[in-house]
């Protein structure tokens, strides 16, 4: 990337002290760009239209080339958290700061609703990997109908969070 950027590694040493630095910064600047994840949100919004808005707004967002730039920094980077937090400390923390602000922004979207928190947790907590899989599904061979996945998986969790299915 240094060699692509016209850069040696010296100055990105530099820069970012090291690649721990260095990734760390390109996360913060891919939030900077992204900007909020607001979701609109009307005390007459359904449980399922949040849920839709969430969707959608998530199955864009992978479409992106940061996503695919992120995607493929998470993979070269260790599984286990322990080892991640070791070796990249201030990229685990970049990463855990955007979960962190994930989980808040799905308790927002749900805030003015009488809403399990838990449930609104663990909802957080699988829609990444959710929707990852069904973009996963949609650059392979597939049979599947993935609208119809999407609208089936959106209709679940509004069920699962107590909204009108």
């Amino acid at each position: 990337m240094a060699k692509r950027a016209g850069a040696t590694w010296g100055a990105v040493k530099y820069q970012f002290g090291d690649l721990d630095g260095f990734w760390a910064a390109v996360l913060a600047h891919l939030e900077e760009r992204r900007g909020p994840l607001e979701f609109p949100t009307h005390q007459r919004t359904p449980v399922e239209g949040r849920v839709e808005q969430i969707v959608h707004t998530l199955w864009r967002g992978l479409e992106t080339s940061d996503a695919r730039a992120i995607d493929t920094l998470r993979m070269s980077l260790p599984r286990e958290r322990a080892e991640l937090e070791q070796k990249f400390p201030r990229t685990a923390a970049a990463l855990s700061s955007w979960q962190t602000s994930w989980v808040e922004t799905c308790q927002r979207a749900f805030a003015d609703l009488d809403l399990d928190a838990g449930r609104v947790r663990e909802v957080a907590a699988l829609l990444p990997g959710a929707m990852r899989g069904l973009n996963s599904e949609a650059h392979l061979s597939t049979y599947s109908d993935l609208d119809l996945a999407r609208r089936g998986l959106t209709r679940s969790i509004a069920a699962y969070l107590g909204g009108p299915a």
